[in-house]
């Protein structure tokens, strides 16, 4: 046995077997002892079965290989592995590094080093501190998560770090050295290593006593967050709890699947995209009211790097260091009391659910929310050639199969979506990487979770600046399954809206937002895809997307014609950049827009 098996046997216990990279350089050992993806399924199909224990490279270029742990961990909670050799390489991937650490996924990523022999000799791809000072970058980003392996004898013991550490759902770099890979080790036992439980046990029935005293004669409002999203059957719950105290329910652009479809306090989604209803709600808050925060989202997209205003905010969380906290916790975040609630949030709420139901809890019940949103807007016709992006929002939201997962890149999708949609649809899980919004990220997310769940339906929607960013990679994955619509304004069309607010006064060649025209329909089948130009009037929709759902391993790609004029979702972070005014939006228009509203009042 060698470093490498080692390392490899000992993530294979935390149930680490994909690894997605490019082999080269000072990992070369470590790669040629995983095998080719398609033999890791057998000759006949790229995808390997889900219980399937051997360890597999898929080959991929690392800023797309960087991101395949985060899809895949969402897809199934099971945790994969980024692998880079020195130099540049690690760079690419550690995009993918910030998407964990930010939206608070437990992920690999191992990163190669140079013999310790070559320090001051200027080696190829020099990551020493008189080069790129690799790990001094890496723990500049996620601190103790960068582990530095430099011989044989660091591995046990940073490998037990690492588990800790993904045990809290935080991503870990391994820096290693060639010395501690290539090395022979003393045959030995490799030891248990699953990871932790989340989150400690919580006593319900002292919980169910303090919520009945601190919610009497208050309003309560309920957050939803990521975290959230992630316990298996919690919409169900959040529904029973937002009942049991008359709360309306508002929740973050990646948590809307922990929100049951047909709840009737959901207000909709906060900040970036959000709807009418649930922002007014957020900013209504004051000292009088109680928050209830099932995990809580930190970033300016969700909070608008404002605190809550309310005068409690009781946070239940089973992470012990989220992003964005102090302490484990937000009461920095918060203008009134905090209070912390350890343990996991599914756990949490069916234990003390039973107990709060047994009773009356005397809150201030607030009405339903209303049938619509949002504030009613002018129609608009989008320019000839191009789809209502409103009504191809909404199509897809009501035809979504069971179980689809959803990865929204940097593109108009991501900021549109929640505003059209407004309510959970119960069929489709969406997940956004707003925090870092790294163009090109929804693409590996993608990739990561077709890997993992080969049998779910997997779609990816980005952007026509965001498919320059991975568009080399469709080879690699053109017989994973995955479906890509391409947003095709040509340009970048939330650069160009937001420019609108922000500097009116200027030109729009002075925006810097014009793309040259790319045929992404050639250049898919080109790599081997299926393709597809969405019709203007959405004429070829459901022929589209019988295609999509044919098991027959080909990737697809569905070319979209939108114009960037139609503006929908509302991006308050213009403000922070100058914009004199971030009004409601001019010209989106939904079936739901005429629905009339109701104003009942919970039970």
């Amino acid at each position: 046995m060698d470093g490498s098996s080692r390392i490899i046997a000992l993530l294979r216990n935390m149930g680490v077997t994909c690894y997605a990279g490019v082999t080269g350089g000072n990992i070369l050992r470590f790669t040629t002892q995983l095998e080719p993806f398609r033999s890791a399924a057998g000759a006949d199909d790229c995808r390997p079965d889900a219980d399937d224990k051997r360890p597999f490279l898929l080959t991929l270029n690392e800023f797309v290989a960087g991101f395949v742990p985060v899809g895949h961990y969402l897809a199934t909670g099971r945790i994969a592995a980024a692998v880079a050799t020195a130099g540049g390489a690690t760079k690419l991937a550690s995009c993918g590094i910030s998407d964990a650490k930010m939206h608070n996924i437990p992920a690999v990523y191992l990163v190669g080093l140079n013999a310790g022999t070559s320090a001051g000799l200027a080696p190829l791809q020099d990551v020493t501190p008189e080069g790129m000072n690799i790990v001094a970058q890496l723990r500049a980003e996620i601190g103790d998560g960068c582990l530095l392996i430099e011989d044989i004898h660091d591995i046990d013991t940073q490998l037990e770090k690492a588990r800790r550490l993904l045990s809290d759902s935080r991503p870990v770099v391994l820096a290693v050295a060639p010395e501690a890979l290539n090395s022979a080790m003393p045959t030995c036992d490799i030891p248990e290593s699953e990871l932790d439980s989340l989150g400690p046990q919580v006593d319900a029935s002292a919980l169910e006593r303090h919520l009945r005293s601190l919610v009497r004669g208050r309003r309560v409002v309920l957050f939803v967050g990521e975290e959230v999203a992630r316990c298996p059957g919690v919409a169900s719950l959040t529904k029973r709890l937002a009942h049991t105290f008359g709360a309306p329910t508002v929740w973050s652009q990646s948590a809307a699947s922990a929100v049951s479809a047909d709840s009737p306090f959901a207000y909709g989604c906060i900040g970036f995209g959000g709807n009418d209803r649930a922002n007014e709600l957020w900013q209504s808050l004051t000292s009088d009211d109680v928050v209830i925060a099932l995990g809580l989202d930190p970033g300016e997209y969700v909070l608008g790097m404002e605190r809550i205003k309310a005068g409690t905010v009781v946070h239940i969380t089973a992470w012990q260091n989220p992003y964005g906290s102090r302490n484990g916790g937000f009461a920095h975040r918060c203008a009134g009391e905090y209070r912390l609630v350890r343990g996991d949030i599914g756990q949490v709420l069916a234990a003390v659910l039973p107990l709060l139901e047994q009773g009356p809890v005397d809150s201030i019940r607030q009405p339903y929310a209303p049938t619509n949103l949002n504030d009613p807007t002018p129609p608009y016709t989008p320019a000839p050639g191009s789809v209502d992006f409103a009504e191809l929002l909404l199509r897809l939201h009501r035809q979504w199969r069971p179980g689809t997962l959803v990865f929204d890149d940097v593109c108009l999708a991501y900021k549109d979506r929640q505003f059209v949609t407004q309510r959970p649809s119960g069929a489709v899980q969406v997940f956004s990487a707003h925090q870092a919004s790294t163009m090109g990220s929804a693409f590996g997310h993608a990739v990561g979770a077709k890997i993992a769940s080969p049998h779910t339906d997997v779609f990816c929607f980005t952007g026509d600046g965001c498919f320059r960013l991975y568009g080399g990679a469709l080879a690699d994955v053109a017989d994973l399954g995955i479906v890509v619509f391409v947003i095709d304004n040509g340009g970048y069309g939330i650069i160009q809206q937001g420019y609108d607010k922000i500097a009116p006064e200027v030109g729009r060649d002075r925006f810097h937002s014009v793309l040259p025209p790319l045929d992404f329909v050639a250049a898919a089948i080109a790599y081997r895809w299926k393709a597809w130009r969405l019709e203007p009037d959405l004429s070829n929709l459901d022929e589209v997307l019988a295609d999509c759902r044919t098991p027959n391993g080909r990737s697809v790609l569905v070319s979209v014609p939108v114009d960037t004029d139609q503006t929908l979702g509302h991006n308050p972070r213009v403000r922070h950049l100058g914009a004199r005014d971030e009004t409601s939006p001019p010209n989106a228009t939904s079936e739901r827009g005429t629905e009339a509203s109701r104003n009942d009042t919970g039970p």
